[in-house]
């Protein structure tokens, strides 16, 4: 009989996932960001692609679409069938007109509760 098989530990070898996504999130927070950058930035930006997607697909939707009401169901049904991906478009459509309204709403909700009465009646007249 030979001898026992060599066992190689290849732990050490090989970095794992969570060393490289360390590594990379580390490398990501040393890069240089504007002092005044927080996570409204990143809401208004989130604010802005969904207005920009609900623009492009409502006017493209619009285009597609015949405001009888006896063709209407036909229209959604041919824009869903008959267009390249119209029911992604549709879809995305609809998924982005909820979350528009209700970040707005409460971005709404939170701007006049955290702003004085007194610093917004100056402000309408």
């Amino acid at each position: 009989m030979a001898g026992k098989p060599v066992c190689h530990n290849t732990q050490e070898a090989v970095p794992t996932l969570r060393g490289q996504l360390g590594a990379r999130v580390a490398a990501y927070g040393g890069l240089p960001l504007p002092a005044d950058l927080n996570w409204l930035w990143t809401v208004g930006a989130i604010l802005c692609a969904i207005l920009a997607l609900m623009l492009l697909s409502g006017l493209t939707l619009t285009l597609a679409y015949t405001p009888d009401a006896g063709l209407a169901f036909g229209s959604v049904e041919g824009i869903e069938r008959r267009l390249p991906a119209g029911w992604l478009l549709r879809a995305m459509h609809m998924t982005a007109h909820p979350f528009l309204c209700w970040l707005c709403m409460s971005i709404f909700c939170a701007a006049s509760i955290t702003v004085p009465i007194s610093r917004r009646a100056g402000r309408c007249g």
